[in-house]
């Protein structure tokens, strides 16, 4: 090929044209949201569901349902501190570390979080931490053993409209190597709502500046008990982004999980 013909074919004429931002986005948006489990999750005796909303393409928030063992799965919602794509890259971080805890290392969840806020803290920079609550069901006995580190406290709606709170049990992770993780335990009953939500759900606020709130919250959850698990949170959520106008200031994220008849209650029938 001549010089000629050679300088009048654009050495870029093999190559797909470069992607937009808004396209990185939406391929981003789609990578994350494919780290999220299915909206609704059955088991034999646990109803669960739960949903994110991210205020921008992608976010920090995530949830998650983990086979803990036999018997056992774990109800998990975390919240990265920032938005958009750094939060998301640390989101990533979390739960994989969760995950690969889950699948390879035994231990009592206490000393697993532990673990993993030692690797968390290895891959985020000092100022980027993250809030996290972890719930483990045990099927069998209708126990509840959970972790909340810095998480707003869930709330447990039972029999009779009665309603408990999951306190903070520890700090939040990715701060301090020391940290020590303390965990606290509850028993579920047949039809024991449990409800967890970001910060994005009670914070989010209306154009006056008035916020959601932990009322709100409560009575919307109190009203709409009976439905699925998969529409509860989805009513919710609608329920917050028309609260607010439409568009949220933060990721918008809940679990619901509903306790059925636990396995040993079936013996003793």
């Amino acid at each position: 090929m001549s010089a000629a013909n050679a300088s009048s074919t654009p050495r870029t004429a093999a190559f797909p044209s470069p992607w937009s931002r808004a396209d990185e986005m939406r391929s981003a948006r789609r990578v994350q949201t494919r780290l999220f489990p299915e909206n609704a999750f059955r088991r034999a005796h646990l109803e669960c569901a739960g949903l994110c909303l991210p205020c921008r393409d992608v976010g920090g928030d995530f949830y998650d349902f983990i086979d803990a063992g036999p018997g056992r799965v774990a109800l998990v919602l975390g919240d990265v501190s920032g938005k958009g794509v750094p939060a998301a890259l640390m989101m990533a971080t979390l739960h994989a570390c969760l995950r690969s805890h889950y699948a390879l290392a035994s231990g009592d969840l206490g000393r697993r979080l532990e673990s993993v806020n030692r690797l968390f803290l290895e891959c985020t920079a000092p100022e980027h931490y993250a809030s996290l609550f972890v719930g483990e069901y045990d099927e069998r006995s209708g126990r509840l053993a959970y972790a909340n580190c810095g998480q707003a406290p869930p709330f447990v709606l039972r029999r009779g409209l009665r309603v408990e709170r999951l306190a903070p049990t520890s700090t939040v992770l990715g701060m301090w190597d020391g940290w020590a993780c303390e965990t606290a335990q509850t028993t579920l009953g047949e039809g024991d709502l449990i409800l967890a939500v970001s910060d994005g759900v009670t914070d989010a606020a209306d154009p006056d500046g008035e916020v959601y709130g932990d009322w709100r919250l409560l009575t919307a959850l109190t009203a709409q008990r009976d439905l699925r698990a998969s529409v509860l949170v989805r009513a919710i959520a609608d329920e917050v982004r028309a609260f607010c106008g439409g568009d949220s200031a933060d990721d918008v994220t809940l679990v619901v999980a509903r306790a059925r008849r636990p396995a040993g209650a079936d013996r003793g029938r």
